[in-house]
């Protein structure tokens, strides 16, 4: 599954962006900018847990509307 995720962690990255773009915009909502960062951990590290980071900031002030 690691090797899965690594190989693959551009295009899912791109595709939740869009996702959580698309929400935004069918709640009449346009955000500056959506970032997106995933870190896989591989199964033998010490904890063996990967995050991904969501940053959604507000178009108008710049403020950060979302930090997951």
């Amino acid at each position: 599954m690691f090797e899965i995720l690594a190989t693959h962690q551009r295009e899912i990255e791109d595709e939740l962006r869009e996702r959580v773009q698309f929400f935004f915009a069918a709640n009449n909502e346009t955000p500056e900018s959506v970032s997106i960062e995933m870190k896989i951990a591989k199964p033998e590290q010490l904890n063996g847990l990967s995050t991904i980071h969501i940053l959604v900031k507000d178009a108008c002030t710049g403020t950060t509307l979302l930090r997951i």
